[in-house]
């Protein structure tokens, strides 16, 4: 039993050789079969190479199609691997050797090539299937085509032969286990020998209980190289491909090798499958994919963790602190799109609500990591704030620059009707109280301005609203009013405005005193807590005034 084990062994360690040797007869160009060649043209491809005996079996330069119009969407460079399906865009205005940039990689166990008949917009074109997807590439004539049909359907065929033998020749090692059990007979027989100083039969049973222990040091082995295999099959099959080594770890006894194994596999497997997320279109339709993505991840691991280590307690522990680790990882990739330092503040208040969205659904599977999510998110969302604010002072000085200060004309009921629309559209529902006359506002149109950018604003920072946010946007929006308060203060001083004093200060009156009040309102819903540092800010109105009077512009 023990030379069969060993022997199964050997062969399974040597099997890839083999292969690889068949293909080797069938190609004689070792040139172009290097994996270095592709290491040396194709940019961001190392990790590649990370897979022992991956090498080249053919290469070409190919189209692809759209797979409703068959229209062309770009050129590529394909190298058929002994394993895989590597697809390389152009690097245009090159330098060096360095030609393509790797876009993608399909193991041909995981892949179909299918044939695609001459049509008028697509000639000498095959399809390659990869559930759920399907790719369209069109070669130059009928002879490459039929030239790269051929050699995938050869290196598909020795791709499964290959699967075959080896998942037999691991079955034949993965019985052994069954021996384990004669270990701790052995133990124990061994002692009660030595108690009846039966040296010869304690001896032999040493003996027998050490060539057990180097079994199962041997198919330990083989268990973790199945477990650090390619990441593409991992994100193909899911956690559950796992579970058979997993499970054989565990009953070896080796739990916390396995745990750590496992989360590692899913690791790479969940940074495979981002690597691929292409960034297009508008920020919350990629945010959207990458939560999506990211998320159900976390979740099936999670599910499959807890049917693998029901009975490993300890293990869960690391699980948590494995979760945590991911997300911090997510975090950084989602800031780069969703919370870079000049962004609308919408915008990012769709995003952030679509990660917290996401991030609750971790729920399922007993994990609530929203305030981790929250506190990974603070900076950014403090630095978009930041920004946000700056953009309102200086639109609000430009504003400011050439304002009149009567009071705003509509010129017509309808227009009077459409602003009092959009500002209820920002949550100011009594609106149409500052109008009078059908089109008139009581304010300058500057004035106007202002108060329907600023509760924009605070609608959607709202959005982004945590305790620890709380002291940012008070901030930002009194450091806001109060520059708007000045700017208003410095016109009333001014000489060009000797004949509208009046008007300008009616409208220092209406920010103190009624749309403060309502800003404070808002934010008192949504937090729960009095802002006091507004309530102090509106004090200011009648020293402000008194400044003005004093001053001796003021009637």
């Amino acid at each position: 039993m023990r030379n069969a084990v060993l022997s199964t062994h050997i062969q399974l360690e040597k099997f890839t050789d083999q292969i690889k040797d068949k293909l080797a007869a069938q190609n004689p160009d070792d040139k172009k079969r290097s994996i270095a060649s592709l290491l040396d043209r194709v940019e961001g491809c190392s990790r590649i190479a990370e897979i022992p005996n991956r090498y080249i079996v053919h290469d070409g330069d190919l189209v692809e199609l759209d797979g409703e119009t068959y229209l062309e969407t770009q050129k590529v460079h394909i190298y058929l691997l002994n394993d895989s399906l590597v697809v390389t865009t152009f690097i245009r205005n090159r330098r060096g050797p360095v030609r393509y940039k790797f876009q993608a990689l399909f193991e041909l166990d995981s892949l179909a090539v299918v044939n695609v008949r001459d049509v008028e917009c697509a000639k000498n074109a095959f399809k390659v299937l990869r559930f759920p997807d399907q790719h369209i590439y069109c070669a130059e004539n009928a002879k490459t085509k039929r030239d790269w049909l051929d050699r995938l359907e050869e290196a598909k065929k020795i791709q499964a032969a290959a699967s075959t033998q080896k998942r037999g020749l691991t079955e034949q090692i993965l019985q052994s286990p069954a021996e384990c059990r004669v270990a701790g007979r052995t133990t124990r027989g061994s002692r009660y020998a030595i108690a009846q100083r039966n040296f010869e039969e304690a001896a032999d049973m040493v003996l027998k209980r050490s060539r057990v222990d180097n079994r199962v040091k041997q198919l330990t082995d083989v268990l973790t190289r199945e477990l650090q295999g390619s990441p593409e099959k991992s994100l193909r099959g899911g956690p559950q491909v796992t579970r058979r080594a997993v499970t054989q770890l565990i009953r070896l006894g080796r739990s916390t090798l396995a745990c750590d194994l496992y989360l590692k596999n899913r690791s790479t497997a969940i940074k495979q499958s981002l690597r691929y997320l292409k960034i297009e279109g508008a920020a919350h339709l990629y945010v959207t994919k990458l939560c999506r993505l990211f998320f159900n991840h976390i979740i099936e691991t999670g599910k499959e963790f807890k049917f693998t280590f029901n009975e490993q307690q300890g293990c869960f522990s690391a699980f948590v602190v494995w979760t945590k680790a991911e997300l911090k990882g997510f975090v950084n990739q989602f800031s780069r799109q969703a919370l870079a330092k000049q962004s609308n503040i919408g915008a990012v208040a769709d995003c952030v609500t679509i990660a917290r969205t996401h991030c609750s659904s971790l729920s399922v599977i007993g994990l609530d990591l929203t305030f981790v999510l929250n506190s990974l998110m603070l900076k950014g969302m403090q630095d978009v704030l930041q920004y946000n604010k700056e953009q309102l002072i200086e639109a609000s000085r430009h504003r400011n620059m050439e304002e009149k200060w009567y009071p705003m004309n509509l010129k017509n009921p309808n227009a009077a009707n459409t602003l009092i629309g959009e500002m209820q559209k920002v949550g100011y529902e009594n609106f149409q109280q500052l109008v009078y006359d059908q089109c008139f506002v009581k304010v300058a149109t500057s004035t106007v301005a202002f108060v329907k950018v600023v509760l924009s604003f605070l609608r959607e920072a709202l959005k982004l609203y945590i305790p620890e946010l709380h002291p940012d946007i008070i901030s930002v929006i009194s450091e806001v009013v109060e520059n708007h308060v000045d700017l208003m203060s410095l016109a009333a001083k001014s000489d060009r405005f000797e004949d509208g004093r009046a008007n300008v200060m009616n409208n220092i009156d209406y920010i103190f005193q009624e749309f403060l009040p309502l800003v404070e309102s808002k934010i008192q819903n949504v937090s729960g807590k009095k802002v006091h540092h507004l309530k102090d800010i509106r004090a200011k109105n009648k020293a402000i005034t008194r400044k003005i009077q004093s001053a001796g512009v003021l009637i």
